[in-house]
């Protein structure tokens, strides 16, 4: 059906060039049926014929992201907060641009900046609480978490982040309750399954961090740190055989695992 919808769309734009509604539907539909190409050609048509198209340059901007093509995202964002210096979404996609570059100096203030404008801006809230995680400033992360969880509760990242923010507080049973809510969304999600095995670990629930590391390898065979951690898990029950299997493991996924070998090579002792 969509690929019946951009046919119609390309009749319309043919029709008439200058149907801006036709040539925004018809990038959109591109975008849905993942045709980044030839939605960059619809955006940067719209663009030539008004340069002031905002919506247009926001889509440009954020389909070079996704094309790693950081330069030109910046450029058109850029552009954009140059035509409207308050435009919240502008101002977010900058964000997610730096922080694709690790500039987390840049992306927090554009994140803020985005809130300021649009305090219920949930991504907006969200990126900026796993940045603040990749700050260590906890506190701030989940504020923004909460607040993102508040505007969307079906989020199942939201809950995982939350659940790793309560465990790296401190708040072993706060991040239990919002791993197992994340897992609610999804079960089988992979990153929710290990962190809630790295909390029980912590709290030498060493069966039920176990079982946790299995499921994470049923949902991704080559999770590297499961894989490690099963093999520390089961080195601390003295399951020497399994242990020396998951290290090996690790190390066949990732040969630059210096912790494999060396923990790999105190089982072998026994």
């Amino acid at each position: 059906m969509l690929e019946e919808a951009v046919k119609n769309f390309r009749m319309a734009v043919e029709i008439r060039p200058d149907y801006t509604d036709a040539h925004k539907k018809l990038a959109e539909t591109f975008g849905k049926i993942g045709v980044p190409l030839d939605e960059l050609t619809v955006c940067k048509n719209a663009i030539a014929r008004d340069p002031k198209d905002i919506e247009a340059r926001l889509r440009l901007g954020v389909l070079y992201l996704k094309l790693k093509k950081m330069d030109q995202a910046f450029e058109q964002f850029k552009t954009v907060l140059e035509i409207v210096p308050y435009d919240a979404e502008a101002h977010f996609h900058l964000g997610v641009a730096y922080q694709d570059f690790n500039l987390l100096e840049k992306a927090i203030p554009s994140y803020e900046k985005a809130i300021e404008l649009k305090p219920r801006h949930e991504k907006a809230h969200y990126n900026l609480g796993i940045a603040y995680i990749t700050t260590g400033e906890y506190d701030k992360a989940l504020n923004h978490l909460l607040e993102a969880e508040e505007l969307k509760s079906d989020n199942k990242d939201t809950y995982c982040n939350l659940g790793i923010v309560y465990y790296l507080k401190g708040m072993s049973d706060e991040a239990v309750l919002n791993l197992n809510k994340a897992l609610e969304i999804d079960p089988e999600m992979a990153e929710a399954h290990y962190y809630l095995g790295v909390v029980y670990a912590s709290k030498n629930m060493y069966k039920e961090a176990i079982e946790e590391n299995k499921k994470v390898i049923d949902s991704d065979p080559d999770y590297v740190n499961a894989h490690f951690n099963l093999g520390t898990l089961y080195h601390k029950q003295e399951r020497y055989e399994e242990a020396i299997a998951e290290y090996t493991k690790t190390i066949s996924i990732d040969p630059g695992f210096s912790d494999a070998y060396f923990n790999k090579g105190n089982a072998l002792e026994f």
